[in-house]
């Protein structure tokens, strides 16, 4: 339980001691990030744009596939092209870096889940539906989804750089990789299921 809470509170000294150990910490690492991405799952809303379709129960089991796709298939993707790029040849140290940092994204998602909630439940008081200096809703929802996003991913910088042990300019270009592949494979996912849904109707 200490270095769950070390990776949110000390994430460096957290993934340092993690990739000194990664096999003590591998199995961990796969409950923490099924735990997270479970909790995370049963309290926040998959996506708003996806609940205005007609029938999102529909789309959700694929939104829950797509998301673990995605998070295991992005760190097998940094772990290879780190391992290329000079990056550690070792598959468990980016393996229990990377799921521990995804817990972070998924408590982000958690946390910005509430504070929408609770910008939502003013904001339907008003009208027209808007907030803060007369910013709608929805605008308020992405932007500060685009905030908690890039919040939580400085623990995944810091993953990919103690795992690998690479300096920064490579770092970012991981990261990059990192988010391009999974927000890919999850895009992907869904508009199959999305194109699947349309033609069943």
């Amino acid at each position: 339980m200490r270095i769950i809470v070390q990776t949110i509170t000390s994430p460096s000294a957290a993934f340092e001691h993690l990739c000194r150990n990664p096999g003590e910490y591998l199995w961990q690492s796969v409950v923490v990030f099924l735990t997270a991405f479970v909790v995370s799952t049963m309290v926040t809303p998959f996506d708003v744009l996806l609940l205005k379709l007609n029938s999102p129960s529909i789309l959700f089991p694929w939104y829950v596939a797509a998301v673990l796709v995605g998070g295991v298939v992005s760190t097998l993707v940094v772990h290879l092209i780190g391992k290329r790029m000079g990056g550690s040849i070792d598959w468990r140290r980016t393996f229990v870096a990377l799921f521990h940092a995804r817990m972070v994204v998924f408590v982000a998602a958690i946390i910005h889940t509430q504070v929408s909630s609770i910008v939502f439940a003013v904001g339907l008081q008003m009208t027209p539906l808007e907030i803060l200096g007369g910013i709608p809703i929805e605008t308020f929802y992405y932007m500060s989804a685009a905030a908690f996003l890039a919040l939580s991913t400085i623990p995944s910088v810091k993953a990919i750089r103690i795992a690998h042990s690479f300096g920064t300019p490579k770092t970012l270009w991981m990261v990059l990789l990192d988010v391009a592949s999974n927000y890919t494979i999850v895009l992907g996912i869904l508009t199959i299921a999305f194109a699947r849904l349309v033609g069943d109707m």
